[in-house]
């Protein structure tokens, strides 16, 4: 039962690709791979009413996780394309840490190997005072740093190692 965190820079730096990447990889070398995100904002209203995330659903066919887990993979989903924090409040969920936290500990001990992919940047809020960082810290797993190769970025890069290093996680090295 081994997880690797999977964060960023920023958003839209590619976290969902390369977790899914390594997901499908895993499992093309005989591990029973799972995959989990603490929240997703941004997810699309379905004609039944029920809310889809795109990056769950990603990451759920690279894991080769049934589609009606989606409840086991991603605990809060929410419609606004907004910090997890923000969303949350304006569409009246309560988001707990000990959820996602309790989840994300089920996935990781029902797996060979399970890929945790973050929201937005490290320091992205999941709640008012509870962030991206506390989240990995508190489920303890390594995390991989995802960066853009884009102008920029290798302060971005060097800025969110420290950021991670200096509140206690391990940072396992950059995937540009």
């Amino acid at each position: 039962m081994i997880a690797i965190g999977i964060t960023a820079t920023d958003t839209d730096m590619g976290k969902t690709m390369v977790s899914g990447a390594l997901s499908a990889a895993f499992n093309m070398r005989g591990l029973k791979a799972g995959v989990f995100k603490p929240a997703a904002s941004g997810c699309v209203r379905m004609e039944d009413g029920r809310l889809l995330s795109t990056d769950a659903d990603f990451l759920m066919t690279c894991a080769g996780i049934d589609k009606e887990e989606q409840s086991k993979v991603v605990p809060y989903v929410l419609e606004d394309a907004l910090s997890p924090a923000q969303a949350s409040r304006l569409a009246g969920v309560n988001i707990e840490p000990a959820v996602m936290t309790g989840k994300a500990a089920e996935m990781i001990g029902s797996k060979q190997i399970t890929v945790v992919e973050g929201v937005g940047g490290i320091s992205a809020p999941l709640t008012d005072d509870y962030l991206v960082k506390d989240f990995f810290k508190e489920i303890n797993v390594p995390v991989l740093v995802v960066v853009k190769s884009i102008l920029g970025n290798i302060n971005h890069a060097v800025l969110t190692v420290e950021y991670a290093k200096s509140h206690g996680l391990n940072v396992l090295g950059l995937i540009v």
